[in-house]
């Protein structure tokens, strides 16, 4: 990679960077919690509070969404998973550039948590929900 090349990805991880930003249609509301994260993964310490967050509110589970499959998105799920957590990834909330890339990341997320489509996890949070078991995961 070249300097030049770094240092443009570098700068993606920047709070305020057109790259890091959310995107302006999401609905964002005052109770959300906005969790600045500055590298692929989620979970790297000294650098993002994602992991003492969740433990601090008692979620044992995740369900990954975003851009990049192969890269941001695949890294969070590897990184939730070896630290305990259960994880969706929802193969079609998820976006890379080419399908080739994509689904082969989600052959590799296979053995890291459930690979579902948004309507499944839509429907485990619905079965989740009606069920009423605090603390139980969504994952099977």
């Amino acid at each position: 990679m070249t300097p030049e090349a770094l240092e443009r990805m570098r700068a993606t991880f920047n709070v305020g960077a057109e790259q890091h930003a959310l995107w302006p249609g999401l609905d964002v509301q005052p109770d959300d919690l906005v969790v600045p994260k500055t590298r692929f993964s989620a979970f790297i310490p000294g650098t993002c509070d994602l992991d003492s967050l969740l433990k601090a509110r008692g979620i044992d589970t995740l369900i990954v969404t975003g851009t990049a499959t192969n890269c941001c998105c695949e890294s969070t799920m590897r990184d939730a998973m070896q630290m305990g957590y259960h994880v969706l990834f929802v193969q079609d909330g998820n976006a890379t550039r080419g399908d080739a890339v994509h689904n082969a990341s989600l052959a590799n997320m296979l053995l890291f948590g459930d690979v579902v489509t948004a309507d499944e996890a839509i429907a485990r949070i619905e079965g989740f929900a009606k069920s009423g078991a605090g603390g139980t995961s969504l994952t099977t």
